[in-house]
This record gives C-alpha cells, structure tokens and sequence, in this order.
C-alpha cells in the first residue's frame, strides 16, 4: 500500500486546490490516503465513505445501470468519488478546483485502483478460508 500512498501523494501535491485524496473500503475503511497538511481529518470517518455505499445502491436503482461516480458539494468543498468495488477513490477538494481535473485523475487511476481491488479481493477470500478451517 505504501506504492499507492506515493501515488495518491503525487496527485494531491500536483492538483491545484485538492485537499483529500483517498482510498477506502466498502465499510469506509481508509486503506490509502494523502491529506493536505492543513486539512482536518473528520471528513474521513468511515461514515463519510459509506454513504456513498448506499447513494450508489440508489441510484443504480434508476435502471441506468451501475453507478461509476458521484459529485457532490458542499459548503465550500467538493467531492468527486469513484466506485471501484470493492474499494472507493474519493477526492476532496475546494469548490475552485476544477472538476474536470479531478474526474481525469480518477480516470487515470482506474489501472491501479483494480489492481489493489484485486489484491483485497484475494487477501479477503484467504481470510474467509482460514476462518472456516
């Protein structure tokens, strides 16, 4: 995970007004994460992450098919979050960040979000297996 820390660090330190770069799990468990140092962390209670979780289960209910990503704002602040299940990319940023930007580094990380999806999956399903035997 220390690889995906790096990146999401690079991504933080080069996009303009982004405060929060993170990766969690379905449940909102941080697995990843680079926070501008000003930044407080409340925002990142797995709360936060889990309600995405159920925005996402709701909307695909629209018959539009599975949901991709969520934007949202707030006060001040922006969230742009990707659905890699089973993990969550999520960005937070100021409202001056340019969107655009922070949808073409969600985009840019699809490759290495499935790749750690896929080891979760795995380290998972090993688990499972050990609680059985």
């Amino acid at each position: 995970m220390a690889e995906l820390d790096t990146l999401l660090q690079s991504v933080l330190t080069d996009t303009e007004h982004l405060k929060a770069v993170f990766v969690t799990d379905k449940d909102g468990v941080i697995l990843a994460k680079a926070v501008d140092p000003g930044f407080s962390d409340h925002i990142l209670e797995p709360a936060f992450s889990a309600t995405f979780t159920v925005a996402s289960d709701q909307s695909s209910k629209l018959g539009l098919g599975r949901n991709k990503m969520i934007i949202s704002t707030f006060g001040d602040d922006q969230l742009v979050q990707f659905n890699h299940s089973p993990l969550l990319l999520t960005f937070l940023a100021s409202v001056e960040a340019n969107t655009g930007v922070l949808i073409a580094h969600g985009t840019d990380l699809a490759e290495p979000m499935r790749i750690v999806a896929e080891s979760v999956a795995r380290a998972v399903h090993v688990e499972s297996k050990k609680e059985f035997v």
